[in-house]
């Protein structure tokens, strides 16, 4: 019976106590492999506290199978100097799915890396193999060599029980994804099928390179690079290399104030503005993005221009698709 839980869900994890006298997590938290040994998709080893495990497994539907796209969507090759990175096989419109899998470890982000390192120890070979072959920055970023690849190709922020909780996820292929401060994709973590899944962000064309952003892509230069030094690279994005004019396109974002505009189609234009300029730069990973778009929909409905209205409900669908994958799936 798993430590602390009097009536675990039958066949949903196997957890165990952890007997590896390095892991100091030990006394509060669970090392489980999830879902099952035997799920079709795959499993992960995670360790989890007592009540997040309860938590996660408890949720409806849980656990949903892992998505898939249609159609193969990805390839990895080589991307010059980022290393390996992930590559659109054909074209992919805004919202769609690229790639989805379990992650190969869980742990959470406050554990001593001695823990990260055990866990690591403790995956079965293959999986341990795949971990391993993952990016290292070096030693001379300190750690030890497999919490150095937990730390540097991880998905932070992960929330295994739909709460706010900071968990960190490593899957093989999703730590291949390089980086851009102007992301043409998102991962994010759905719990209920225990899975990373990279979504575009805006339509990506056949052989372009699938990028995320590590950082607040929000932030000026100084403090994207600064977020940036833990994986020890200096970003050279067309955003990075402009400088200044980028931190004064990012200074300019806001979601326009139209309580005290009466017109509806200046309204329009104000939002119509914001969306072009973020898009010119970019940043469709922002909120504001997503809620310029937004208010386009109610704007063009109150004009009676449902065409319009229409057209912007589809891509705040897709945007909303991209950055927070599909809410409403029941597999």
């Amino acid at each position: 019976m798993p430590l602390g839980l009097r009536h675990p869900p039958p066949s949903r994890g196997n957890a165990t106590r952890p007997s590896d006298p390095r892991l100091t997590f030990a006394t509060v938290h669970l090392l489980i492999t999830l879902p099952t040994p035997t799920n079709p998709d795959g499993t992960c080893l995670a360790l989890l506290d007592r009540t997040t495990y309860k938590q996660l497994v408890c949720q409806t539907s849980y656990p949903c199978p892992v998505s898939r796209p249609r159609f193969p969507a990805h390839h990895i090759r080589s991307a010059g100097a980022a290393g390996i990175g992930l590559f659109a096989v054909r074209n992919l419109a805004a919202g769609e799915l690229v790639l989805a899998e379990r992650p190969l470890l869980v742990v959470p982000a406050a554990a001593p890396e001695e823990d990260w390192e055990a866990c690591v120890a403790r995956l079965p070979p293959a999986a341990h193999r795949s971990l391993m072959a993952l990016s290292d920055v070096g030693p001379q970023n300190g750690g030890r060599p497999a919490a150095r690849r937990v730390r540097t190709n991880s998905m932070r922020g992960v929330s295994l029980s739909g709460k706010e909780q900071d968990y960190l996820a490593v899957g093989a292929l999703m730590g291949r994804v390089n980086h851009s401060c102007t992301p043409n994709a998102v991962v994010h973590f759905d719990s209920r099928a225990l899975a990373l899944e990279l979504r575009a962000l805006r339509n990506v064309g056949a052989g372009e390179e699938l990028r995320i952003s590590y950082c607040n892509a929000g932030a000026p230069l100084a403090i994207r690079r600064a977020g940036l030094e833990l994986y020890r690279f200096v970003c050279n994005c067309h955003s990075c290399a402009s400088g200044q004019a980028g931190d004064a396109v990012r200074a300019r974002i806001r979601v326009p104030d139209l309580q005290f505009i009466t017109s509806p189609a200046a309204k329009i234009e104000r939002c119509l503005s914001q969306v072009m300029q973020l898009e010119r730069a970019g940043l469709e990973v922002l909120a504001a993005y997503g809620t310029c778009v937004a208010l386009l929909v109610g704007l063009y409905k109150r004009l009676g221009d449902f065409d319009k209205a229409a057209y912007y409900r589809a891509r705040t669908d897709a945007w909303g698709l991209a950055m927070y994958g599909d809410a409403n799936r029941r597999d």
